[in-house]
């Protein structure tokens, strides 16, 4: 059937597909998705443009904030009654792909008119809800069914979710998540590892590819180029140029000033330069090996350390007479196999790096490069403990810079909210000035609670 829609999606001046919309959060929680989300539309657009079918409308909303339509609790923009309504009725579509992390401001009263809005019996209203966000992808196998944090998981069976999935069965839409099993809970959601029909009756509606052929959750956190190529973000219209759009997207996500660059807008008065990174003892092995490293994922993300250890080792060399700065590298081996309390004291050691640097040269403000791999089997996981650093910067009144690039992983919501508090800056990307895709909803910033 879906070889039947990508016949029907080649033909050209094609008129029967239904008038889809996409609401795309942007939130800062969001991270990493939104630039990626923004590229691949206007990929999807230039295709779809080149098939003589009209672009998908897409409107961009800070959270999922939820209330009734003239409320002055949240702002019309931020309320996303409102703009699922501008969708509805004024774009015209019969379906909205509503990409989110389910969270916000929400009431009662917004939900029931969400409802309302989706429940119109005279026209089609299909709500599809792309339940995703970086913590859940860094989560990996942690949140299979039952398992993960109630409190941060809006779709947790112990959250109760009813007001979120009532109105999507009401529409006869679906919620799509990257579960390794479907939680038991109402009928309406889905993940890739479901034989469903689900998949083929929207290629057919819509013309557009949900899902690849071959779509499975993975038991390990994507990090590198399996980020953007295992799973689908948003949907695509051929198979046979998603790969060329993935390879497009994931250079594109890879771009990033030269160190130089990043180091010259800090002001301090000394400043710390930090590349740490740890990795696993069989991928050194394998590395040594192999004759493509970047088919495995372990090899590929020891690769990329590897490069990115170079970089700033000719950098320190190049810049080694700034006597305003201080350098230091460290690429460990990460013990796999410790005791409760070593493994806490190993995910403590990037932080406590940073703080000896601190302490030792006395620094204003430090740049923290990283992987965050301390421990464990999952590159891209972030195990790394921010408690120490935390400590010490809050003492020392030390601003962090930090700068995670996409090729290591994606740094957690807690990191760059430590960035920010501290008065530093999380730097991502090329800069908003040169790629505005990379501009998000601002940062919350906080403390890490004690751990």
């Amino acid at each position: 059937m879906l070889a039947a829609a990508s016949g029907l999606m080649a033909a050209e001046n094609e008129t029967s597909f239904e008038k889809i919309g996409i609401l795309l959060d942007i939130s800062a929680e969001m991270g990493h998705l939104v630039p990626q989300a923004r590229k691949e539309i206007k990929h999807l657009n230039e295709e779809l443009r080149k098939a003589n079918r009209p672009p998908v409308t897409v409107i961009e909303i800070d959270g999922a904030g939820l209330e009734a339509p003239n409320s002055l609790a949240i702002p019309a923009k931020k309320n996303a009654v409102v703009q699922l309504t501008k969708l509805f009725e004024d774009e015209n579509v019969s379906a909205v792909y509503w990409v989110t992390h389910m969270r916000g401001f929400q009431s009662g009263d917004g939900f029931d008119h969400l409802e309302k809005l989706v429940s119109d019996e005279t026209k089609s209203r299909k709500l599809i809800i792309k339940h995703t966000w970086p913590a859940e992808l860094r989560a990996g196998r942690d949140w299979t069914q039952g398992r993960g944090d109630p409190n941060l998981d809006p779709l947790h069976p112990k959250s109760f979710p009813k007001e979120w999935l009532e109105p999507v069965l009401k529409s006869k839409g679906r919620v799509l998540r990257s579960w390794r099993e479907i939680p038991p809970i109402y009928g309406a959601v889905s993940a890739p590892m479901k034989v469903d029909v689900w998949k083929d009756d929207l290629a057919k509606t819509y013309g557009l590819h949900f899902l690849k052929k071959r779509e499975y959750p993975e038991y390990l956190t994507d990090v590198g180029k399996n980020t953007i190529t295992r799973r689908t973000l948003i949907p695509f219209l051929n198979e046979n140029t998603r790969e060329s759009r993935d390879a497009s997207v994931f250079e594109a996500m890879c771009k990033r000033p030269t160190l130089e660059e990043d180091l010259s807008k800090i002001e301090a008065r000394r400043l710390g330069v930090l590349f740490v990174a740890g990795y696993q003892r069989r991928d050194l092995s394998l590395l040594k090996n192999t004759v493509d490293p970047e088919r495995n994922r372990g090899t590929a993300a020891l690769l990329a350390i590897q490069q990115l250890a170079k970089e700033f080792q000719a950098h320190q060399q190049e810049h080694s007479g700034n006597l305003d700065r201080v350098y230091e590298s460290f690429v460990f081996e990460a013990d796999q196999n410790s005791s409760r309390d070593a493994l806490k004291k190993q995910n403590e050691a990037i932080a406590r790096r940073a703080a000896s640097m601190i302490h030792k040269y006395d620094l204003d403000a430090i740049y923290l490069m990283t992987n965050g791999f301390t421990a464990g089997k999952d590159y891209g996981k972030f195990p790394m403990s921010y408690q120490p650093l935390a400590t010490f910067m809050k003492e020392r009144e030390t601003r962090l810079h930090v700068r995670i690039p996409f090729e290591l992983g994606v740094a957690p919501f807690q990191l760059q909210q430590l960035a920010v508090v501290s008065g530093g800056e999380f730097l991502v990307g090329p800069g908003d000035d040169i790629d505005p895709d990379f501009k998000t909803g601002p940062i919350d910033a906080k403390w890490p609670a004690a751990e």
